[in-house]
């Protein structure tokens, strides 16, 4: 793997005394598709004799793109000799296998869905963000517990504004720095309840990092000025099949919810002529899976449109290797998607809509595969064409 146009930001965010001064380094690699866009190496080094114990902090264990980010967060870190604790608050019944490969804890079990005050949270998680399934439950009692008998790390990242929410109660068992990672802010909606929330999640805090420019312009307009943009990563695969050992699929993997709308991906199917769609990756609520499988039946399509259900790493990467085109259609969603960016690592040609953040990246570098509007039988010759055309294999990466 090569790398170029290093580009490296220091942020002191301070540790201890003045002149003991923490630096965020956030190390982006370039590419074909973005010079210093295309992988980050966020560390946090120490300047001193001796360096700082990182905490990661996670809600829930469960194969999403802020988890996925987190791992990779936790294993870089360790490989510079950092001591890390990859800590995830609560354990879902979701597949996992693969997916974490450094050593972490986990403070809640699976049993832990069955106490009474679970059944509220789920309620009150869905009333802010409809859809969600149990797993997703916001554990805010979990949350609260850990946070107030834990001050063992100097740096605590934040993987999310939830788990941040209780920070005040670590800070009343000793100091320590306070990095919130914001994967989509919720001061561009309308809610003042979310708004409130997320103040509450940011107060104090010492840096917010932030995954999109639309991101990171919405939070310093909000009087966030410690805010820094960072990437995810993008890892480009060697040694990948040729167009002609492919089959004419087109992968999309996402976490599949009610306002991401799977719903269309069954309209484009039905105008697909000779290319099938494979829907890869876990369901917030699997009741709405079964409702999703039930209309693929429904207008025979089942040979044209796959629910694979949540897959190990092994099996994801053959889906990826194994396809001609990668889709991912977004609704309002300002970071990149990590199904984006993986099709981008694996060589793929990526079919966007403007409503997903990788488009910020994209647009600078002209590319033509951006849809204003979705329309499903214009998706559908799109895709259509490009598993028939080598030409575009490898072309964005």
């Amino acid at each position: 793997m090569t790398y170029s146009n290093r580009q490296l930001i220091f942020m002191n965010i301070g540790v201890g005394t003045q002149k003991n001064i923490c630096a965020v380094t956030f190390e982006c690699h370039g590419s074909n598709i973005a010079r210093d866009k295309a992988r980050y190496i966020h560390k946090i080094s120490y300047y001193g004799r001796y360096m700082v114990d990182v905490t990661i902090l996670v809600r829930v264990l469960w194969p999403g793109g802020p988890q996925r980010i987190a791992v990779k967060e936790a294993e870089l870190l360790q490989r510079d000799g950092f001591t890390v604790n990859l800590v995830f608050i609560r354990e879902t019944s979701r597949k996992v296998e693969g997916m974490v490969n450094v050593p972490h804890k986990v403070v809640f079990g699976i049993e832990s869905n069955r106490r009474l005050l679970q059944k509220l949270l789920l309620m009150l998680t869905r009333h802010y963000n409809n859809g969600r399934g149990a797993d997703a439950t916001v554990d805010l009692d979990l949350i609260g517990i850990y946070e107030f008998t834990k001050s063992d790390t100097k740096v605590v990242l934040y993987f999310d504004q939830f788990t941040s929410l209780f920070s005040i109660l670590r800070k009343l068992r000793g100091p320590f720095k306070k990095v919130v990672f914001v994967h989509e802010t919720a001061f561009r909606e309308s809610s003042p309840l979310k708004k409130i929330i997320e103040r509450i999640a940011l107060v104090s805090s010492d840096y917010i990092l932030t995954n999109s420019y639309f991101n990171k312009e919405v939070l310093n307009s909000k009087g966030y000025k410690n805010v820094e943009l960072v990437y995810p990563g993008i890892q480009l695969m060697p040694n990948l099949p040729s167009f002609d050992e492919k089959s004419n699929i087109c992968i999309v993997v996402t976490v599949f919810e009610p306002w991401r709308k799977p719903e269309i991906l069954i309209d484009i199917a039905e105008h697909l002529k000779n290319t099938k769609i494979v829907m890869a990756g876990q369901w917030a609520d699997l009741e709405y899976k079964r409702k999703i499988e039930n209309e693929i039946a429904k207008r025979n399509l089942v040979n044209r449109v796959q629910i694979t259900g949540i897959v190990e790493e092994s099996v994801l990467h053959e889906l990826y290797q194994n396809s001609k085109v990668a889709l991912r259609l977004g609704y309002d969603e300002h970071g990149p998607g990590m199904g984006s960016l993986e099709a981008i690592g694996f060589g793929l040609p990526l079919v966007v809509n403007t409503g997903i953040g990788i488009t910020e990246l994209l647009k600078n570098y002209g590319y033509d595969l951006i849809f204003e509007e979705i329309i499903p039988e214009e998706i559908a010759q799109t895709i259509d064409k490009l598993t028939c055309e080598k030409k575009n294999l490898g072309k964005i990466s």
